[in-house]
């Protein structure tokens, strides 16, 4: 009996853990991020609009380069 009880807290205590690990690295994440964008909207938006261009070229030269290894193939 004790045994899955054991393993029964055991399984509650990782979910936990879990979570608990989930929400520190969510918040560590975020926070700097509404910190930067409420001190100063102007560079946040441009960081994030370079972010998100620079990701959508690295996307568009990935599917580039991988067409161009099929033709030569």
């Amino acid at each position: 009996m004790f045994t899955s009880l054991k393993k029964a807290c055991a399984g509650v205590a990782a979910v936990i853990l879990f979570l608990a690990s989930f929400a520190v690295l969510s918040l560590l994440i975020t926070f700097p991020l509404w910190k930067w964008a409420s001190a100063s909207p102007e560079t946040y938006t441009a960081g994030i609009a370079s972010a998100a261009a620079i990701a959508v070229a690295v996307s568009i030269i990935k599917k580039i380069k991988r067409n161009k290894c099929r033709k030569n193939s």
